[in-house]
């Protein structure tokens, strides 16, 4: 099953078209910028921009999915 629809049963990623940026985190720091020219559309209709950090797993580990975070994180949106 995908980590994504997993992570948060209220809050489902229904489709992988929906994920619109995923990266393995290559060290501490994390800075990307996403261009979403309908943002103000998506807005009215309702639709919301989300973001989501989890630690990977092996296949091995039995534990559950954990939230994580980089100790800095930089989003630009339409910048």
């Amino acid at each position: 099953a995908c980590c994504f629809r997993e992570m948060d049963p209220f809050k489902p990623v229904r489709e992988l078209e929906h994920v619109m940026f995923m990266a393995v985190l290559p060290g501490r720091q994390l800075t990307f910028d996403l261009e979403v020219a309908d943002l103000r559309q998506w807005r009215k209709d309702g639709f919301e921009v989300e973001l989501r950090g989890l630690r990977r797993r092996r296949v091995s580990e039995s534990q559950g999915l954990q939230q994580v975070w980089p100790s800095f994180l930089s989003v630009e949106v339409n910048g």
